[in-house]
């Protein structure tokens, strides 16, 4: 009897382990086969999306690789993984954090040395605390994130990587190790200082040892392509008003954060070298530890969310563990993930700008679902919470990665956050639209469908939201006066009074004989009015504007606030002189100074919003 139920137990975890062996070849294979080739193509046609490409290895083998589509419209050229390069944008910064990790590896760089030891120029000492290796590799840095003049206009506008960083320094926010905030300058540093250390420039580097030992030949981060690749590169495309616009290869300064363009099946050795912690085939990229530690999560803003490994974002699906990164320039949207319990990586990319919403989690947590199902849906009991418990969480906030002490301050009204309360249930909308979620605990609170989780903590007594999604940023609540409600409130009061005003300021100097005070404020408003017209105008090529650096009419209108500051003090001097002489009526005096105030008021948002000067 004892052998006979040895034998059951014996015969049951065989069978058992087969099972699980199909399932896992059912995932390589046929339920690959099923899902994207339905997925894909609904994508393409729903999104307008001129071609992708799908590489999914497992098990040191490259289980599915297939084109969608096309990489050149025009001439009708469908999409080969194996022989097209797409542009991936942020997923660069992976090749070169392992390239950072290699050289610590041979004691060249200290993970938490000040790295202005290592650079020939000097980050400012904003801080007590210096800026380390592990601090870019973790983005948290503090260092603002900025795009001026980071896309050049032709390849030869494009400056060597050393003296791009030293004349676009941007200004430390906040501590480094406090909190996570994405910095495209801050992986271009750190690329520069393989480049100072390894003494070879940075392209040759990757190439030299990542690119040629992994035989991936068909990539490159160099932004003039090799011959050889040249006429394989695929084209990426606007959709625009129904039709497809060819773009323009987009070129970069910021190489290290994110110039590459490679193949589906070349990106799947990477994958396979990263799930082998740091081996392919018999090529060890990295140490074993080291490759482990990189993939380990080392900052997190709390134990409910998700955080960074070094360069690795990391991430949580389904009770999967999963690390990767995105990559998204205005024509190529990608993702690289790899789940190293299952031995199994995933990349996909997209040559449309309108596939950006596809890699930002859904379609991929669609993938997980599909691959790896929660055995039954997770729901917490829709309990009401009082709003009372709510109440000091509501209002909005600001995303702490966009710069607040440029231009690039308005990108706050694209990359905010607010939190409303509706029925017990607290509310957040951005420009994915809304969710729901209800409190768990004190500061947190999980999504209806168990997605998404969204924390609330105190820095610096400043109340900043995490959400689980986007390890990479937070979000600080503005103070009353930072709302945009209440700024848009302000600039329509002010745009309101300055008609009014200018209407009054012309009548009036017709009329009256004392006319220089009514002359310079109907000037001030002309001022005004001219550069707010003028930024409406020019608000459509903004992003472009700073982005590649042509803002020479940009600073034509900031010229404009400007001379207007100049002239307040000469309004200023004639009401005093009216007053001295005691010849005005008093609503005269009552609009004049409503002029005034609203000047001011209106000088103060220019401000708030460094519009007020050349501030780049």
């Amino acid at each position: 009897m004892k052998k006979k139920t040895i034998l059951c137990i014996v015969l049951y975890i065989n069978i058992s382990l087969l099972l699980f062996s199909e399932n896992l070849n059912l995932i390589d294979n046929d339920k690959l086969d099923v899902f994207f080739d339905i997925k894909i193509p609904e994508q393409l046609v729903k999104n307008h999306i001129a071609g992708a490409v799908v590489a999914v290895v497992k098990n040191d083998k490259i289980v599915f690789l297939k084109g969608y589509g096309y990489i050149d419209k025009e001439k009708k050229i469908k999409t080969d993984p194996n022989k097209h390069l797409f542009r991936v944008a942020s997923i660069t910064k992976l090749f070169t954090w392992t390239a950072v990790m290699q050289l610590v590896e041979k004691e060249k760089l200290d993970l938490h040395k000040n790295i202005n030891a290592y650079l020939d120029f000097k980050i400012p000492d904003t801080f007590n605390e210096p800026i380390t290796i592990f601090n870019l590799l973790t983005h948290t840095s503090g260092l603002q994130d900025k795009y001026y003049d980071i896309r050049p206009n032709n390849i030869g506008e494009i400056s060597s990587l050393g003296s791009w960083l030293k004349t676009h320094v941007p200004q430390r926010g906040f501590p480094p190790g406090e909190q996570i905030a994405y910095s495209n300058y801050g992986a271009a540093l750190a690329g520069y200082i393989v480049e100072l250390i390894s003494g070879i420039p940075y392209e040759r580097y990757i190439k030299e040892n990542i690119l040629i030992p992994l035989q991936m030949d068909r990539t490159t981060v160099l932004q003039t392509i090799p011959d050889h690749l040249k006429n394989d590169v695929a084209n990426g495309y606007f959709f625009k008003n129904g039709v497809y616009q060819k773009a323009e290869f987009e070129l970069m300064e910021d190489i290290p954060a994110g110039s590459m363009s490679t193949t589906a099946s070349d990106l799947t050795k990477f994958m396979i070298a990263h799930l082998n912690y740091g081996k392919f085939k018999d090529i060890q990229i990295l140490k074993e530890i080291t490759a482990k530690t990189m993939q380990k999560i080392h900052f997190k803003h709390d134990n409910m969310l998700n955080g960074m490994g070094l360069g690795f974002i990391g991430n949580n699906h389904n009770g999967q563990k999963i690390i990767g990164h995105t990559g998204n320039i205005e024509a190529f949207h990608s993702i690289m993930a790899i789940l190293p319990e299952h031995n199994m990586g995933i990349f996909i990319s997209y040559n449309t700008d309108s596939a950006a919403e596809l890699t930002y989690g859904s379609f991929f947590k669609k993938i997980i679902n599909y691959l790896f199902p929660q055995e039954e849906d997770v729901y917490y009991e829709k309990t009401k919470t009082a709003s009372s418990a709510i109440k000091q969480f509501l209002g909005s906030y600001r995303v702490n990665r966009v710069s607040s002490s440029s231009v690039e301050k308005i990108g706050e009204l694209f990359f905010s956050m607010k939190v409303s309360e509706s029925n017990g249930l607290l509310i957040l909308e951005s420009i994915l639209g809304k969710q729901y979620f209800i409190q768990i605990s004190k500061n947190t609170f999980q999504e209806l469908n168990h997605q998404e989780t969204v924390v609330f903590k105190s820095i610096n007594k400043k109340l900043h939201l995490f959400v689980s999604s986007a390890p990479t940023m937070a979000f600080k609540k503005h103070d009353w006066y930072e709302s945009h409600t209440f700024q848009l409130i302000l600039i329509n009061i002010c745009l309101m009074l300055f008609i009014l005003i200018f209407i009054i300021s012309i009548v009036k100097s017709i009329k009256e004989k004392q006319r220089l005070a009514w002359i310079i404020s109907g000037a001030i408003v002309l001022l005004n009015l001219s550069f707010i017209i003028g930024m409406l105008i020019v608000s459509v090529d903004l992003y472009t504007m700073i982005l590649t650096g042509n803002v020479f009419f940009l600073k034509i209108l900031l010229v404009l606030p400007l001379l207007s500051v100049l002239l307040l003090p000469v309004s200023i001097y004639c009401f005093i002189q009216h007053q001295k002489k005691n010849d005005w009526k008093l609503y005269n005096k009552i609009i004049y100074i409503v002029s005034l105030v609203n000047e001011v008021v209106f000088i103060w948002l220019l401000f708030y919003w460094n519009l007020l000067g050349f501030q780049f």
